[in-house]
């Protein structure tokens, strides 16, 4: 009776096991050709290099490979539970080395790159995946700029083996870049004055600004460049490019909406904006309100003071008018009783004479 109850179990997980399989398959079947299917079914483990310095994007937060996070990595998760496989990560020291990997073919891709012409002469890229725009960050006693021109005169920091510094070398050759370890080292040489400015996205920047409070720094400009970041895959496997890029294409917006989420609002907890600017226009523009307030307020009592000088010139006025009237009154009667007193006068001399 035991036995017969483990063989119905066993037969009961290998028809889910194959009913799985089945469904897989068929999820499969909706993007992937048979050629794709095969590759899968004989590669079950794909090999990646990756940039253990570049949180949020992807980064290791011990220093050990198999424990990678970030952006890129939930993007490979995906990508292995849709396909069925694994990807098993090449431990190399730092992202030149993972490059430099790849071109060797050590690995099979790197979850996130930019498309350059030198990483081309090795690497096939699928489409973007992400798209991020790159701002300029310097100290906050900086002044705000429009663009690079106004500034590539002066020394910025970059990760070393940054696509970014290949292409702006071709429009800016005497450009000077300091090559860091990674964008905190970037920002760090920025908030310490040892450069000028760094380029990066927000979503880095900010996380390595609020974790280590680089509380010095601000955005004083865009570049008017975005980050188009892919999957680099080595240049002699298009099938591998082939069933990446179509996986990634298959990719819901909900889900790439969730994992950017997921790490950005983490690690950003308000935009990074310099409001000093705007307080001292706020603050100007209330001084000069109360200001003018007040200057109305005494232009008011002027006024009001010279109402009441010249009323009360009007009344003294009225007043000497009427005293001049009276005055010029009498006088009249004075004149005329000296006229009656002299007409008297002279009849009553006569009788006296």
């Amino acid at each position: 009776m035991n036995n017969l109850r483990k063989i119905t179990v066993i037969f009961v997980l290998v028809c889910i096991n194959t009913l799985n399989a089945t469904q897989l398959k068929s999820v499969k079947n909706d993007f992937l050709n048979q050629d794709e299917m095969k590759y899968l079914e004989q590669n079950r483990v794909i090999k990646m290099c990756n940039n253990p310095n570049w949180a949020p994007i992807e980064f290791t937060p011990d220093g050990k490979f198999e424990n990678m996070q970030g952006i890129a990595i939930d993007t490979v998760k995906y990508l292995e539970k849709t396909l069925d496989v694994k990807f098993q990560n090449v431990q190399t020291k730092s992202w030149s080395q993972s490059q430099q990997f790849l071109k060797e073919k050590k690995c099979d891709l790197l979850p996130c790159a930019v498309e350059t012409s030198v990483r081309k002469e090795y690497a096939n890229f699928t489409e973007p995946y992400l798209n991020l725009p790159l701002a300029i960050f310097t100290t906050k006693d900086k002044k705000v700029v429009s663009g690079l021109d106004e500034i590539m005169d002066k020394p910025w920091t970059r990760q070393k083996g940054s696509g970014l510094i290949t292409k702006l070398r071709k429009d800016f050759p005497n450009m000077t870049v300091i090559e860091t370890k990674g964008d905190r080292e970037a920002l760090m040489f920025v908030n310490s004055g040892k450069a000028y400015f760094t380029i990066a996205t927000l979503p880095v920047a900010s996380h390595v600004i609020s974790k280590f409070m680089l509380n010095n720094l601000h955005i004083a400009g865009y570049t008017g460049i975005v980050y188009d970041l892919s999957m680099a895959i080595r240049d002699d496997d298009l099938t591998l490019l082939s069933i990446i890029d179509k996986t990634l294409q298959n990719m819901s917006k909900e889900k790439e909406a969730s994992i950017f989420r997921k790490w950005v609002s983490a690690s950003v907890k308000e935009p990074i904006v310099d409001y000093s600017l705007l307080w001292k226009v706020l603050i100007t523009v209330f001084i000069i309100g109360i200001f003018m307030i007040y200057r109305q307020y005494l232009l008011k009592r002027v006024n009001k003071e010279l109402e009441i000088e010249i009323e009360k010139a009007l009344e003294e006025n009225t007043k000497q008018l009427q005293t001049l009237q009276q005055q010029s009154k009498m006088a009249s009667m004075g004149e005329m009783i000296g006229a009656i007193a002299h007409q008297w006068r002279q009849p009553l001399n006569e009788v006296s004479i």
